[in-house]
């Protein structure tokens, strides 16, 4: 699996309600241990992987929260 996108569960058609990018997010997966954005869902996570990769799942214009500060 690529090292910019994974998924960790699967959703219905639409997409994600909520990107959070540039963040730093430990995902205690031995493989994939560190993400800098995540996807959100019905209050679950969807996706993980790198802002970029992430910011391509936008494809309906929800919200996106950039978390660098």
């Amino acid at each position: 699996m690529s090292d910019d996108l994974f998924i960790v569960a699967q959703v219905e058609q639409q997409a994600a309600d909520t990107i959070y990018t540039n963040g730093k997010v430990y995902t205690v997966e031995q493989d994939n241990p560190w993400a800098e954005a995540f996807a959100v869902k019905n209050g679950r996570f969807v996706a993980l992987g790198k802002t970029a990769a992430l910011e391509l799942l936008n494809l309906s214009k929800i919200d996106i929260f950039d978390q660098k500060s």
